[in-house]
């Protein structure tokens, strides 16, 4: 136990709070996901997510399941918080002393988002894994790649107000909004309520009109191609999203005008768009039905 606890209490006081895109944008990843597996991956899916649905049956089917690492956070699990998140700095700014390369590659060999994708994958590829250990992971990775796909999860602004960071946009204020994070996390203001878990018709059909504006928006043909599934690649185009859009046309202080709105709420859509296929790619290769997942 003592070793335990040397490994685990670093992790607790290093970490930061979390919350990525709210329920609603999470559970339209894993919708969205749905619509394109291929056969039989949907139940395996369900088959590993089962061990742990009767003890959360908030977050206990394929598309209420993204919302589990969240649920386990604010219910006092917080040594996992630093896998929601790859805070990489901006600007790289010498001037405040940090070997910005040292840090993020230090980060990402122990406990940000990048790992726990690469974890969950390494679990869910492993024949010699148990059906618990791959349905604790497969919670994990959808929620995870939701996160890679926030702005806010991959950017940690600094400035004069912030020499040591915004914490990926928790401490830069915004009028009438708690926080820049906290409007990117309502998808700018499009899912400010959540759904009722476990989803109800309501909750459903909320979903679905969601899910309709981005299918009509970003239909799988229309976004580029991923010619391999490779997080870390997501989590990069991820930085320069926030650093282009999330954090342009807005100062702390500010309330968020017609057309940053607007611009937000279009690439918010289409980053849970892009999650979605992507997950639905990643899963469809992982969880195949003739792969090394068919049997445990």
């Amino acid at each position: 136990m003592k070793g335990l606890l040397s490994l685990l209490i670093p992790l607790i006081l290093t970490t930061l709070p979390v919350h990525a895109w709210k329920e609603t944008g999470h559970m339209l990843v894993t919708s969205i996901a749905k619509d394109h597996l291929d056969p039989g991956v949907l139940e395996r899916a369900e088959e590993l997510l089962a061990p742990l649905a009767k003890d959360f049956p908030r977050a206990s089917d394929f598309i209420t399941a993204a919302c589990w690492a969240d649920d386990i956070s604010k219910g006092g699990l917080k040594a996992l918080q630093s896998w929601h998140s790859s805070p990489r700095a901006y600007p790289r700014c010498a001037t405040y002393g940090h070997d910005w390369d040292m840090v993020e590659t230090a980060e990402r060999e122990s406990k940000d988002l990048f790992h726990a994708i690469s974890n969950a994958i390494e679990t869910l590829s492993n024949p010699s894994a148990g059906h618990w250990e791959k349905g604790f992971m497969l919670r994990i990775l959808l929620h995870c790649i939701g996160d890679a796909h926030m702005p806010c999860h991959c950017v940690n602004y600094f400035g004069p107000q912030f020499p040591f960071g915004d914490q990926g946009g928790k401490l830069f204020k915004l009028k009438g909004v708690k926080s820049l994070h906290s409007f990117w996390d309502t998808m700018c203001g499009l899912a400010k309520e959540n759904p009722e878990r476990p989803l109800t018709a309501e909750g459903q059909l909320r979903l679905e009109a969601l899910k309709s504006q981005i299918y009509a928006l970003y239909p799988i043909e229309a976004l580029p191609e991923s010619e391999e599934l490779l997080p870390g690649i997501w989590i990069d185009e991820n930085y320069w999203v926030g650093i282009e859009i999330a954090y342009t046309g807005i100062l702390p202080g500010e309330s968020p005008s017609d057309a940053y709105v607007a611009k937000g709420q279009q690439t918010a859509l289409r980053q849970v768009a892009l999650a979605g296929y992507r997950l639905a790619g990643l899963l469809n290769e992982l969880l195949a039905v003739d792969g090394n997942l068919a049997q445990d």
